[in-house]
């Protein structure tokens, strides 16, 4: 870390540069998402912290787990828990997902867009565009709507251990899909 700005004036900022290395992540009973975090989750973080209003612009977060990787940047108000970030997320290989699912998926997917977290991350909301590519299915018709390659865009949120899906969107050259999902912590696909 080192201060940046006046050391005299009212406010120095810091500039970080923070990398880790969480050992054995796990979130209690939850054993098919501890499968896809992997034994570590490795992180990078660089920004510029205003200790005084709490406010931390991040240049960059990365965080890789084992199934995806994850880079976000923009503003965070440490105050609230709350801010809007730029996020890309990449599964490299969705076949990773199967402890999540019933069906068998693969391909690469990437996800892109603004994430807002409230209170901490307690309540997520996003909407995201991306591309799944090359992709697979034990489902035959999963397989012959997709194509060589769909086009997604989703509005998400998850609060009180729900995710919804709104507005989702699936094209290929072959179909189109829309779809809303709301997916409770007992529900499985």
């Amino acid at each position: 870390m080192t201060a940046t700005d006046d050391l005299m004036g009212p406010s120095p900022n810091l500039a970080l540069s923070l990398t880790g290395d969480l050992r054995a992540p796990r979130l209690p009973g939850e054993d098919e998402i501890n499968a896809l975090i992997g034994e570590s989750l490795p992180w990078t973080l660089e920004g510029e912290l205003d200790p005084i209003s709490g406010h931390l612009e991040l240049a960059r977060l990365e965080m890789t787990a084992a199934a995806a990787q994850l880079s976000a940047a923009g503003p965070l108000d440490l105050n609230t828990g709350s801010g809007t970030l730029a996020t890309v997320a990449t599964v490299p290989e969705l076949a990773a997902l199967q402890p999540l699912t019933s069906l068998r998926l693969g391909g690469q997917l990437e996800l892109s867009g603004p994430v807002t977290l409230a209170e901490l991350g307690s309540r997520i909301d996003a909407d995201l565009k991306g591309r799944w590519t090359q992709p697979t299915s034990d489902v035959a018709l999963v397989g012959l709507a997709a194509g060589s390659g769909v086009d997604l865009a989703t509005q998400l949120s998850f609060a009180g251990g729900t995710l919804r899906l709104t507005e989702t969107s699936a094209r290929s050259p072959r179909s189109q899909i829309n779809l809303a999902l709301t997916l409770t912590p007992e529900a499985e696909l």
